[in-house]
This record gives structure tokens, C-alpha cells and sequence, in this order.
């Protein structure tokens, strides 16, 4: 509608928005701006939104006009993203002949910010058509584990929209995972150690889950490692704890009895990794220190010292009526001769113990020769000293 001075009346003011007449919506001609605001028909779908006038009276004898918002179709919207995920989101304003519309302002939402952040990519201090271009598209960041429902608007005076929304569901993102024997853990990226499956999952509880719960504490980890019934982690201060059953001293604090809740290894030193066996765990610290603690019962703690016939300090017994040779507090790995070995890694298994030198050499030593790699039965005695063997 025009007025006999030649300017847009009111009505159509009002459906065009704030612009001035010298500034028309974008890609859009003034005369085809004008004609594609029509009376009230609205049309709605999954993926867009239609968007109808309001004071539809000042349109009586024009046909329903209509413009729509919707996802492109070359950068849809996922429905799942991890934890830590930085995604650009973006949507397109069109007329019903198909024409983009970057004037008109849109507002974006998320229900749960604290689940799905939406950061604006509007440069600070941008002009207004800068603005409502950069508008069009947003960064959703995943923070935590849940859902959100991420939600657009036409905010313009004269519109009326209907929300475009999609709920996203945000899943935890995984670092590592180490499969016990009854139950798993894992690491996030946030560093947070969780456990499943039965026994105790270091949460304070012995009756185990069926979906991943938290490690109690607010320890944040480097590393954890899943054994059978028991676990360990390495914290992110190079410092180990230990939960779960402490089976023949399996979780090396030096006490007895199971533990439901993380509980620190008794050692001065720091380690880099730990992984744990069957009622035992070894670990490497920075320096390639090697320790062993928990069950000795094979030898497979790996320190061989002793002294007239007897190991030096020595070993504990962890049997109850009968004895069981352990050690609940980590040993230094050491030879034949007495000499501390230096390792890049370590690998526990059932009764025996396999481990890399430096140099690349393969060391074990425990239970069997098959599992030593020997070519000659190696059998268990009270000194121990033959139960080592080495791989070319």
C-alpha cells in the first residue's frame, strides 16, 4: 500500500520491519519485497517454519504469502554429538519463490546451556547488515552428557514465527577404556573416570551397574586400568589410586581389607602408567622405575632378592589358614643379580609378567615357560631366581 506521498503505509512498514527506504532486504528488489507479504497462510514442517503477518486485515484481496526458515541442505543438524564437540549451526530465511532473506533479525536458543552452549559469531562492533547476515549462524558447543533442544526464531516486528528447534542428544567422549574381568572403566575427556559392570566400581557401592557411574572424589585421571575385581588410575599428578577387592594385597595401600572408594597406593614415587592383572598390578613411573604389588604367589611380583635363601624385605602373607606369598605395598622390579630394572612398559597377565626394556628387549618372568617364552620348563621355587626368562 502506498500513501499519495509515495511511502510504504503503515500496514506494510509494519510487515517489512525497521528498514530504511534506502536499505531493502538483501537479494530481494523493494517491489518484490513489497508483493511477498501477503495475508495469513501458514504451513509447517519437520525440517522449516513458516512464518505468516499479523494484521492480516490490511491485506484483504491479496493472495498468502509466506517465508520460511530451515537448515540448509548441505549442513543439516545432527541429532547426536559428543562431549567437548564445537559445531557451526546455520540456518536460510527464503521467500516462497526460493530467494534468500538476510534481513531479518533471528534469535537462537538452547534449553540447557549447561549441556549445549550457543555462541554467537557476530563480530563485535559489526554493522547492522553484518550482523543480521553473521546472525544466520551460530557455534554449539557440547559441554556434558544429556539432551538439549537448540531452538531459532524470526524475531521481527510484524512476523510471527514458529519455533524451528531440534533436541540433540550429547553422549560422553571417550579416551580410553580398559576391560576387567566382571567390569569395565574408562576415561573421559574432561578426565573423569567412570566404571561398570559388577563388584565394585569405585562409587562406594558393591553392587555394581549396568551403565557407566563416576569414580567417587572428583579425581580427575590420566589413566585407569580394570583388573579382576579390583581397578587403579593414574591422576593426572602422576599419583595412583587403587579401589576394589584387595584380594592378596591387589590394591597396594598396605592394608588389608576391600576398598569401595579410591584409595592411594603407598609409594613416594609418581607413575606414568599401571596395569593391573589378576590380584596384582604393575606400574612404570617417569623414569622407567619399575614396581609390582599383590599376589607373589608365582613370582610374579618380579623382585627376585634375597638374602641366605630369603626374600629382602620380606614378602607379606595374604593367606588366611594357609599362607599366600603378596607383597601389599609396591616392589621395586629387579634381576637376578639384585640390579633394579628399567622398563618402558609393563604387562600383567594371570601369574605371569611380561615387560619391554628401552632397548626393545622383551623381559618375563612368573608362572610356566610357555608363557616366558622359554624353550625349557621353568618351574617355582622358594628363591625364585629361575623363574626368569628373556625373549630374543
Amino acid at each position: 500500500m502506498m500513501t499519495p506521498s509515495g511511502q510504504p503505509s503503515s500496514a506494510t512498514a509494519r510487515a517489512l520491519g525497521p528498514f530504511p527506504p534506502t536499505s531493502p532486504l538483501q537479494h530481494i528488489r523493494r517491489s518484490r519485497a513489497l508483493a511477498s507479504f501477503g495475508a495469513c497462510s501458514r504451513y509447517a514442517s519437520f525440517m522449516w517454519v513458516a512464518l505468516t503477518l499479523t494484521g492480516c486485515t490490511d491485506f484483504p484481496g491479496d493472495p498468502a504469502r509466506t517465508v520460511s526458515v530451515q537448515q540448509p541442505s548441505d549442513a543439516l543438524w545432527p541429532s547426536e554429538l559428543s562431549v567437548k564437540d564445537t559445531i557451526l549451526f546455520a540456518v536460510d530465511v527464503e521467500d516462497e519463490d526460493g530467494s534468500r532473506i538476510t534481513g531479518l533479525g533471528v534469535q537462537w536458543q538452547s534449553s540447557d546451556p549447561s549441556v549445549l552452549e550457543v555462541r554467537s559469531l557476530v563480530p563485535t562492533g559489526a554493522t547492522r547488515d553484518t550482523a543480521l547476515l553473521a546472525q544466520l549462524s551460530v557455534q554449539i558447543v557440547a559441554q556434558r552428557r544429556g539432551e538439549a533442544t537448540i531452538s531459532v526464531e524470526v524475531v521481527q516486528p510484524g512476523i510471527t514465527a514458529t519455533v524451528l528447534s531440534r533436541t540433540i542428544r550429547v553422549m560422553e567422549h571417550w579416551t580410553s577404556v580398559s576391560a576387567g574381568f566382571t567390569h569395565s572403566c574408562g576415561i573421559t575427556i574432561d578426565h573423569d573416570a567412570f566404571c561398570w559392570g559388577s563388584g565394585f566400581l569405585g562409587n562406594g557401592s558393591v553392587a555394581g551397574s549396568p551403565k557407566p557411574v563416576p569414580v567417587s572424589g572428583g579425581l580427575k585421571f590420566a589413566s585407569v586400568t580394570a583388573g579382576d575385581g579390583h581397578s587403579c588410575g593414574v591422576l593426572l599428578d602422576g599419583t595412583v589410586q587403587c579401589w576394589g577387592s584387595n584380594t592378596n594385597g591387589a590394591l597396594g595401600t598396605g592394608a588389608a581389607g576391600d576398598q569401595a572408594l579410591p584409595a592411594t597406593v603407598s609409594l613416594v614415587s609418581t607413575f606414568a602408567t599401571v596395569v593391573a592383572g589378576d590380584n596384582y598390578v604393575c606400574g612404570v613411573s617417569g623414569e622407567m622405575a619399575a614396581y609390582c604389588w599383590g599376589d607373589n604367589d608365582r613370582w610374579e611380583l618380579g623382585d627376585a632378592r634375597v638374602i641366605a635363601g630369603r626374600p629382602v624385605p620380606p614378602f607379606d602373607n595374604c593367606g588366611i589358614g594357609s599362607q599366600v606369598v603378596c607383597s601389599r605395598t609396591p616392589r621395586r622390579i629387579r634381576d637376578r643379580v639384585n640390579i633394579p630394572l628399567v622398563l618402558s612398559s609393563i604387562a600383567p597377565g594371570v601369574s605371569h609378567t611380561c615387560a619391554l626394556s628401552p632397548s626393545g628387549a622383551a623381559i618375563c618372568w612368573g608362572r610356566g615357560s610357555v608363557e616366558l617364552g622359554s624353550a625349557v620348563e621353568v618351574t617355582t621355587t622358594s628363591s625364585g631366581l629361575d623363574c626368569w626368562a628373556s625373549a630374543a
